[in-house]
């Protein structure tokens, strides 16, 4: 027999000398048999289980009283001996003696046990690594202390405490610094009504989908200390956190984070939340939908996109179509009192929304860029009254989810809408429209090349072309000169010296400019470019219209190529506007 054997031998011979005389005739076994008498706290044969490592090895880690109801943990625990218990009707509390050492997976150990107390004073878990489920279903539990167990080895608490029944659950020592997953981590806690996550170090969580979800009396919650730049996935992070009054959400950088989906549904007294801070620019647009759906208190501060689209007025308009909370069908007042429109060329302030609402009901917010812009950012927020700003979603289809803007502001540009109107499913039917987006463009970047020195490809101006042309010629001679604005607002320009200047039989005052004294028609819509306008000057009758210039331009050996192609992109530009508007 070799030495560690004897060793074994001689150890169950001394524990049972020991003890012996407490062991009744028809025990089965040493330890852990219903008639053990233990001291709650203590190990039951005195052996020194951290320095006798074979006593250790053999030594039964979980011995259950029936007569206490308690199961006590000594030693070396091997977590499939607890998990036998799970099922012991009489089993009501669980402790640890002293030395008790916990494995590195603990996933799932007391998952399921109907214990009214769990008391860990004294288990080491400096290395345990995995705590998944570790206390998930324990239903009769009224309060749960672990500020005395050391995280610092772990890495997954996903799913840790869900279903638990406990009422207040103390975690004020935990070390959560090398934590990657807190998926579920209290999901389903129903009895919870506040939280101390005051030492959570979050820095390298990736995942807290449903962290918090359907904690139904959770009242006070403070994550303002949480780090997300990490987190992928928020989805059902508060869902249906029904008595969540407030929540701090400023620190929150959600720059690395895809799903959104559902976070805060059903947060229905929530009146104090400020998502502006939210950078949505990596969010997954088939997981963001349903972010505040559910918010009743909420309502008065959403207002939602509804669509948008660009108008070929004197300017390409970019406009956000917006519901209120009237379209909520909620009796409460709606908190908006102003819009500002910020772009490249300065903020638009609209201060009376009631002068964009539409017949319809929806506010119609517009902002004028020019054709060199198409690229430039246009954001849209709304405010109370006292300048706070208000929460801005995107309806989803027909289902009315709200899903957050980026930002919690409307966020476009002209070029953007266009490539998103060409992903639609009703733009590959409509050739006119394929048309009119492609002259579009085709105008935006020629406008871009002429006046910013871009390199964009565009169409470029033939001399094959100067008959298509040929109709515009104006009827003036060179004393009078024509000139097409495009980048402000669409206009066109007469220039001359002459008197009782007339356009379409109305005199007109005449403006200076650096290139001398014009006379205007402004503000000119994309489809009467081509519009016909009678012109009167020393008495003379002639006809031109904004075309003019184009056929003057393309015609003309001074201009350059860079001008000609803007000349002959304006000339498609209205071609197309006409063909589509009529």
């Amino acid at each position: 027999m070799n030495k560690r054997s004897i060793k074994k031998i001689a150890a169950a011979a001394m524990a049972f000398a020991l003890i012996g005389g407490a062991i009744t005739a028809g025990n089965n076994s040493l330890f852990g048999t219903p008639g053990t008498a233990m001291a709650e706290g203590e190990p039951v044969d005195g052996y020194d289980h951290i320095n006798d490592p074979d006593h250790l090895d053999n030594y039964d880690p979980a011995s259950f009283s029936e007569k206490t109801g308690v199961l006590m943990l000594i030693g070396k625990v091997n977590k499939q001996d607890v998990q036998q218990y799970k099922s012991n009707e009489k089993l009501k509390k669980i402790s640890c003696a002293k030395g008790t050492v916990f494995p590195a997976d603990c996933s799932n150990m007391f998952n399921g046990f109907h214990v009214e107390k769990l008391d860990l004073t004294n288990a080491k878990t400096s290395n345990v690594q995995n705590m998944s489920y570790m206390f998930a279903g324990c239903d009769k539990l009224k309060s749960l202390d672990l500020s005395m167990i050391d995280t610092s080895s772990v890495l997954s608490m996903e799913f840790m405490f869900m279903g638990n029944s406990a009422e207040s659950i103390d975690l004020s020592s935990f070390d959560t610094s090398n934590v990657y997953y807190m998926k579920n981590m209290f999901c389903n806690c129903q009895n919870l009504t506040s939280l101390d996550l005051s030492s959570f170090d979050t820095s390298k969580i990736k995942d807290m989908s449903s962290m918090f979800e359907n904690c139904k009396k959770l009242s006070s919650l403070n994550v303002s200390s949480f780090n997300t730049s990490k987190a992928e996935s928020m989805e059902y992070m508060f869902d249906d956190c029904k008595e969540l009054v407030s929540l701090d959400v400023t620190s929150f950088d959600t720059s690395n984070t895809s799903n959104f989906h559902r976070m805060f549904n059903g947060c229905e007294k929530l009146t104090d939340i400020d998502v502006t801070g939210f950078d949505m620019s990596r969010a997954d647009k088939r997981y963001v939908f349903g972010m505040l759906d559910g918010c009743t208190a909420l309502k008065p501060d959403i207002y939602h996109i509804s669509g948008q689209n660009i108008s070929l007025d004197g300017s390409l308009g970019l406009s956000f179509y917006v519901w209120g909370n009237a379209y909520t069908n909620v009796s409460n007042p709606e908190n908006g009192a102003k819009a500002v429109l910020s772009g490249p060329n300065g903020d638009v302030v609209i201060s009376d929304l009631s002068s964009v609402k539409q017949p319809d009901g929806k506010y119609k917010f517009t902002y004028p860029v020019n054709a060199t812009q198409a690229k430039e950012k246009v954001t849209l927020k709304i405010y109370d009254k006292n300048d706070r700003q208000l929460i801005l979603c995107k309806l989803d289809g027909s289902s009315y989810y709200y899903t957050l803007s980026s930002f919690s502001q409307g966020e476009n540009s002209v070029q953007n809408y266009i490539n998103e109107l060409k992903e639609s499913s009703s733009f590959g039917n409509d050739a006119k429209l394929q048309i009119l987006v492609s002259a579009i463009e085709n105008y935006c970047k020629a406008a871009e090349n002429y006046f910013k020195g871009a390199k964009n490809e565009v169409k470029e101006y033939s001399k094959d072309y100067a008959i298509t042309v040929a109709p515009f010629a104006p009827e003036f001679g060179t004393d009078v000169k024509i000139s097409l604005v495009l980048d402000s607002e669409t206009a066109v320009r007469i220039y001359t010296n002459g008197t009782g200047v007339k356009i379409d039989g109305n005199e007109v005052k005449a403006c200076t400019t650096k290139y001398g004294k014009c006379y205007e028609i402004k503000n000119i819509p994309a489809h009467q470019l081509m519009t016909a306008h009678g012109l009167t000057v020393n008495g003379q009758s002639y006809k031109f219209c904004p075309m003019s210039y184009v056929y003057r331009t393309v015609n003309s050996d001074s201009a350059s190529t860079e001008l000609k192609n803007a000349a002959w992109a304006a000339f498609l530009y209205a071609n197309a506007a006409k063909a589509y508007i009529g």
